[in-house]
This record gives C-alpha cells, sequence and structure tokens, in this order.
C-alpha cells in the first residue's frame, strides 16, 4: 500500500486505466510498452473510423448488411468530427 500510484497520463493512474479497460493494474505498464495506450482514448483514431466506414459501405465486404446513405452522412460527418478535434488537441498540444 505503500506504493506511488503509476501514472499513464496526466493525472491518470494506472488504477484507474486498468479499470476503464477492464484489466489489472499491473497490465497498464505493458499496455503502455507496446504502444496500445497513449493516453488517449481509442477511438478517437480517425484512421480507424474512416476504414470502418469503407469497410460498412462496402458491398463486397458487408454483403447485404451495407449502410445506408443516412448513416454514411452521420457516419463520414463523426469521422471529420473526430479528425478535427485530433488536429485541435495536436495544435493546442503544440502551442
Amino acid at each position: 500500500m505503500g506504493r506511488h500510484p503509476v501514472s499513464v497520463h496526466k493525472g491518470v493512474t494506472a488504477e484507474q486505466a486498468a479499470w476503464v479497460l477492464n484489466c489489472q493494474s499491473h497490465d497498464i505498464p505493458a499496455l503502455v510498452a507496446a504502444k496500445l495506450v497513449w493516453g488517449q482514448p481509442v477511438m478517437a483514431r480517425p484512421e480507424l473510423l474512416a476504414i470502418m466506414m469503407m469497410m460498412a459501405a462496402n458491398a463486397k465486404v458487408m454483403g447485404e448488411f451495407t449502410i445506408s446513405l443516412a448513416m454514411r452522412v452521420t457516419g463520414w460527418g463523426a469521422t471529420l468530427v473526430i479528425a478535427l478535434a485530433v488536429i485541435g488537441m495536436a495544435f493546442s498540444a503544440w502551442v
């Protein structure tokens, strides 16, 4: 109990990150070392959202379950918003 909390990102301890990721706190340093946890939310990755959108709209991938035009517009809009947010966060960290 006398150990200092391991910080994953500014103000986030390994115990808090483990609770969010549903794993043990001793797993967090390995995830950070493997660059699987960087301190940013996993879904705030616009390139992954873009890949998911392209897959969801592709009939060869999804078959009869391709997304509708309304879902495509909504999905690409959300991807754009996330991309702008990531650019804004990068800019604010740089300035």
